[in-house]
């Protein structure tokens, strides 16, 4: 479980604090709660979730953002009756820029890549990373994407045209997190380490995305930016 909020609330028991903005900023925490979601009444008994109950009421309380992290990755395809908003995060190379089809040329087929509009591609981003919605009546309040390519770098007009039509669309595109070539994949649910929590620029990219979550969530323009960590 992950949780940011006010810097002169004690982060609780149980707890970690990952990281905190620099001195003279504004105040923000990220501070992990490692869980077990339920008990076990009995060895053959239903599961209690008292110590989830118990670290979401503390969370609601004491933080602004709280990210529930379930340990099994397919947990994250279902609703969860504690969550209160829902926000998809997807793994994407990069936007979609192309579409691939086969043609027919004479006795021969060839490959044929038009480039799509900004239009089209935001409707690709949302059918390729949101189609698994329609097995659940829940709404997402925007998609976060995660990759290797610098999406907006490419071409920023292209990128900010995808965007707009996401916001359009009800599904703003809240935050794309590059992620360097160098850095080796994690676990899931692992937290970053102290080290890559010193990066700027993951720090800088991660903070804006949290604060258009919070916006997104709250209806409300978002906090002034704290610097990151030195």
């Amino acid at each position: 479980m992950g949780l940011r909020g006010s810097a002169h609330v004690t982060p609780g028991v149980y707890s970690k604090l990952l990281w905190s903005s620099a001195p003279g900023t504004t105040t923000g925490r990220l501070v992990q709660q490692a869980m077990e979601w339920y008990t076990e009444t009995t060895v053959s008994g239903p599961r209690e979730d008292t110590p989830l109950r118990d670290a979401v009421r503390h969370g609601r309380d004491a933080f602004d953002l709280v990210v529930l992290i379930p340990d099994f990755l397919a947990d994250l395809w279902c609703p969860h009756r504690f969550a209160d908003h829902f926000v998809a995060i997807a793994g994407a190379a990069d936007l979609p820029r192309r579409e691939r089809r086969l043609r027919k040329a004479g006795t021969r087929q060839v490959v044929h890549e038009p480039r799509l509009t900004p239009q089209q591609s935001a409707a690709v981003l949302r059918d390729r990373h949101l189609h698994f919605l329609y097995r659940h009546d829940v709404a997402v309040h925007g998609l976060v994407c995660h990759g290797r390519e610098q999406a907006r770098a490419a071409d920023p007009a292209f990128y900010d045209a995808v965007a707009q039509d996401m916001s359009t669309s009800g599904v703003p595109l809240l935050g794309w997190i590059t992620q360097p070539d160098h850095r080796r994949l994690v676990p899931h649910g692992t937290p970053p380490s102290p080290e890559t929590l010193e990066e700027d620029d993951f720090v800088a990219a991660h903070s804006a995305t949290a604060r258009n979550i919070l916006s997104a969530l709250t209806n409300t323009s978002p906090p002034a930016p704290a610097s990151p960590p030195r």
